[in-house]
């Protein structure tokens, strides 16, 4: 775990990397930045005193940061190796008073971790609460920390390389034919999720956050809420139920080749029930690790391939989830993942899920849809968290459009291309910086 070079006071992110309304002297914070950076890549400071060890599970390993802290780091082999109290240690951060935020990704561009952070400091009463613990390839860790750094130098946060063994969860990905169950899977860090109880023990509250999404509202609140004895708790998605997700035909023959005691043996599913989100999640850790929810989701990632076909419709990381977390979860108000803003089309039942909630034919013929594109979502304007899930991110889009081009997905009763509600939270001039300092530091 590598922690940032925040101090103990945590301030809101610096100006013109919120919303693009803000005025800053631009020309003086490149200059600003360019110096710290300049400092950043020759300073090295000589390794502090390596500390005893008096308990921990597997091989540990302790890492010098550049600010003289020396932080306990897990090895490749650990699932579950971190110790987080040193980190909160080593970073100034008070015990019992800090939230923690989890996110997770293998990919380079620092745009959407920005953005999250970002967007969850703009609307937290109390940011100095606020720990963001990042899971990134240890290729990206040193590069991802001094960028981070100096976009956010009051933000406590911390870079773990090597959270997970990510090849015993390649191995546990059953195939067929050759190919793995889960089709276009593109990461494997999509299930680092599902471990954080056990990469982070101790924490008794998380916080997980897809990469892909803004945050609208204080996150301390889902730190703070009573979670009544569930496990986790999850926006329901009741526009895609079990049965436009699984294949239940497979799903009877996993359950029927499964023995007593096994979690597909035991479960009852419904088809009509409806899916739960993790792109947006607290976890209550101990229940979690009482219901060994890490444990039901590892089985049905090594018998999803027991059929003569592959059991899950749509998606790849969250099916797992999906079969492992039901009945488990306690629901959120939908407001804290309001969803599909980056995909161009409505699947399955969903345009008779919105008419149930008020928005029916007579409201799509009056906004001009008629089909399935485009997506849109009536919700955008109250929501908590927006979540940008789909083929169409922002940041791969780009800022730009063509002169009529169509958005892909619209939100809200002004009906606005939802990636504008994404690039409020990274102004042209910011993304501008962001990418000179990727160069850079890529020389």
């Amino acid at each position: 775990m590598r922690p940032s070079k925040g101090g103990r006071k945590g301030r809101r992110a610096p100006r013109g990397w919120g919303p693009s309304h803000q005025r800053i002297n631009w020309p003086a914070v490149v200059c600003w930045l360019l110096a710290v950076l300049a400092v950043t890549l020759f300073i090295t400071s000589a390794p502090s005193e390596t500390p005893t060890l008096s308990s921990h599970e597997g091989p540990m390993r302790v890492e010098h940061w550049r600010n003289g802290s020396t932080v306990i780091v897990g090895s490749v082999s650990a699932p579950v190796t971190v110790q987080y109290d040193e980190v909160r240690a080593a970073t100034g951060r008070p015990d019992g008073e800090a939230v923690d935020v989890f996110m997770s990704s293998d990919q380079r561009d620092l745009r959407p971790i920005v953005v999250v952070m970002n967007s969850t400091l703009v609307h937290t009463r109390y940011p100095e609460r606020l720990f963001f613990h990042l899971i990134l390839p240890p290729a990206y860790a040193d590069y991802a920390s001094k960028v981070l750094s100096l976009i956010f130098p009051n933000t406590a946060f911390g870079i773990n390389e090597n959270a997970a063994d990510i090849h015993a969860i390649k191995r546990r990905l059953v195939r067929i034919n050759g190919t793995y169950v889960q089709q276009g899977l593109t990461s494997l860090y999509a299930y680092f999720p599902y471990y954080l109880p056990h990469i982070a023990p101790g924490l008794e509250r998380i916080i997980y956050l897809d990469t892909d999404v803004v945050v609208k509202a204080d996150i301390t609140e889902l730190a703070d809420m009573a979670m009544h004895g569930f496990p986790l708790a999850a926006v329901e998605d009741c526009s895609q139920t079990f049965g436009l997700v699984l294949d239940f035909r497979m799903l009877a023959h996993i359950k029927k080749d499964a023995v007593p005691g096994e979690p597909g043996r035991e479960s009852r599913y419904d088809k009509g029930a409806c899916s739960v989100n993790r792109g947006v999640m607290a976890v209550n850790a101990n229940f979690w690790l009482i219901k060994n929810i890490t444990g039901h989701i590892e089985w049905w990632m090594e018998h999803s391939g027991r059929g003569k076909a592959a059991l899950y419709r749509y998606g790849q990381a969250q099916p797992p989830f999906l079969l492992a977390a039901n009945k488990k979860y306690m629901k959120l108000p939908l407001e804290w993942n309001v969803r599909g803003l980056a995909r161009d089309e409505f699947i399955g039942k969903e345009k008779e899920g919105l008419a149930k909630l008020g928005y029916d034919k007579d409201y799509f013929d009056k906004i001009g849809v008629h089909g399935k594109k485009p997506f849109v979502s009536p919700f955008a304007d109250t929501a908590r968290v927006l979540h940008f899930n789909g083929r169409h991110k922002p940041w791969i889009r780009g800022r730009d459009r063509e002169p009529g081009e169509q958005p892909p997905a619209l939100c809200g009763q002004q009906l606005v291309d939802c990636a504008q509600l994404w690039w409020q939270y990274l102004s042209p001039k910011a993304e501008e910086i962001l990418l000179d300092l990727e160069r850079r530091l890529t020389l």
